[in-house]
């Protein structure tokens, strides 16, 4: 994913798994889990002490449906249910 695509998307997991809306499960998931040097960016910025998501949740509202039927494809499959497993990508493409 890109830098945008990665901001507007963050919303999804941050909301429905994490319930982290200062977007720290970034580091274990794009540092750790999934590390591709190569792809690597960063949709946070630091505000008042606190990283924030630097792009708006509008997209994000619209691939709400996308992103329930992975997480419940991920669940019946038995995939990861991480919000970035292959078939949160799949999905949301």
């Amino acid at each position: 994913m890109e830098t945008d695509a990665k901001g507007y998307y963050a919303y999804l997991p941050a909301t429905f798994i994490y319930q982290d809306f200062n977007f720290n499960f970034f580091d274990t998931i794009e540092g750790d889990k999934y590390n591709h040097h190569n792809l690597y960016s960063d949709y946070r910025a630091d505000y008042n002490g606190k990283k924030i998501n630097k792009y708006y949740c509008g997209t994000a509202v619209a691939a709400v449906p996308f992103f329930i039927a992975a997480h419940l494809s991920s669940y019946a499959l038995n995939f990861d249910m991480d919000g970035y497993s292959k078939l949160y990508l799949i999905f949301i493409n």
